[in-house]
């Protein structure tokens, strides 16, 4: 939370004093491609009792396409870009499988085992972000500070309570590095590195057993725009 907090304060600042300060600004609109890496770290405990019974981590690979438009100042230090990108996709979260005894069944008596499985969907995805950059030689130098928002879906397979799907809001803090090249003409290219790391989300099934998903991702990008 107290990255979010400096991040928010950070982007206010920025934007209160740009708008009271003769600068020059264009605008630029383009397409991103993001090869992604995401990371998912779940977890269980299953008498919802603060403990964690068991943890398990998973990888997942995607390349998703998103466009942006974004505000580009001119400041002492090189260049400012402030801008919110929007990815028009989904992205799902392979299922994943574990055989395990039902804990809750052998309390009364009556040890199950079989597979609990869960999945996920990764939809409306935005960021919004500011990238302070320092020219270098014909090329601009950045870092890429932000905030990430999603919805995301899960649905969750158990062998000692109902089955569930539960939808979620996601958000996570996004830093990143990249560099920038505009031409003559005013198109653009960007190539870019980005963590976000997003908060964890929970669900609680019938027999109160919570689960959790702790989800972070990383990714390589390139970005064509024009600048107007």
């Amino acid at each position: 939370m107290k990255i979010k907090k400096i991040l928010l304060s950070l982007m206010t600042i920025t934007l209160f004093s740009l708008g009271t300060a003769q600068v020059q600004a264009t605008v630029g609109i383009g397409i991103k491609l993001d090869n992604l890496d995401l990371t998912t770290d779940a977890s269980d405990d299953i008498d919802n009792n603060g403990s964690v019974d068991s943890r398990k981590s998973y990888d997942d690979t995607a390349t998703m396409p998103s466009i942006f438009i974004e505000k580009n100042f001119d400041a002492p230090f090189g260049n400012l870009a402030i801008g919110v990108s929007y990815i028009p996709f989904e992205a799902d979260i392979d299922k994943r499988s574990v055989t395990q005894s039902s804990v809750k069944a052998k309390a009364d008596g009556a040890a199950t085992t079989g597979t609990n499985s869960a999945e996920g969907t990764v939809s409306d995805h935005f960021t919004i972000y500011i990238q302070p950059g320092v020219n270098v030689l014909s090329n601009t130098v950045y870092l890429n500070l932000g905030m990430a928002f999603a919805d995301v879906e899960g649905k969750n397979n158990s062998i000692s309570s109902t089955n569930i799907t539960e939808s979620k809001d996601l958000e996570g803090t996004v830093m990143g590095v990249g560099v920038k090249r505009v031409s003559d003409a005013g198109t653009f290219l960007k190539l870019e590195y980005t963590e976000i790391d997003y908060d964890q989300v929970s669900w609680v099934t019938s027999n109160s057993t919570k689960g959790m998903a702790d989800l972070d991702s990383s990714a390589f990008s390139i970005s064509l725009g024009k600048e107007f």
